[in-house]
């Protein structure tokens, strides 16, 4: 495989994107951390209450993926 040479490179590597950045000589930041998600889908009539998404803020003294 021979080098290539860009300006730009996009990589798409989902939960791996730091890791592929880091390879291609970027930075380690900013530093991905994955977190498990849920999907919930509100009745349509009560849709209008949560109008967008909902993440959970990780705090120092509480464990991972708790909302507060």
């Amino acid at each position: 495989m021979r080098p290539e040479r860009a300006r730009f490179v996009i990589t798409c590597g989902g939960l791996h994107a730091d890791r592929l950045a880091a390879l291609s000589g970027c930075g380690p930041e900013p530093r991905l951390v994955p977190v498990r998600g849920e999907y919930l889908l509100l009745r349509p009539e009560k849709a209008h209450l949560v109008p967008t998404n909902i993440y959970p803020v990780r705090v120092a003294d509480h464990p991972p993926g708790t909302c507060t």
